[in-house]
């Protein structure tokens, strides 16, 4: 452990692999950030769709890539169907 403080209502502590720990006293809540936590942050909201905070917005980006997507299933069946 490199080092603790104590906030207001409860703990923090910085450990030596740069992860941060906070225990508060008031809830009895733990809660743990590491190195990692922003990758699994993004991981999450792509995952889940949640490209913007915007909601129209991800609908829109899903929307388009629905559209590609299927544009490129169609020509590929058409390419396929053509061949045989």
């Amino acid at each position: 452990m490199v080092g603790a403080s104590r906030d207001r209502d409860g703990w923090a502590f910085d450990l030596a692999t740069g992860q941060r720990v906070t225990v508060d006293a008031l809830t009895a809540s733990i809660d743990h950030r590491g190195p990692l936590h922003a990758w699994i942050d993004w991981t999450y909201r792509a995952h889940y769709m949640q490209y913007t905070p915007s909601t129209p917005w991800n609908i829109a980006i899903v929307l388009l890539w629905v559209a590609l997507a299927t544009a490129l299933a169609v020509s590929g069946l058409t390419m396929l169907l053509r061949r045989t």
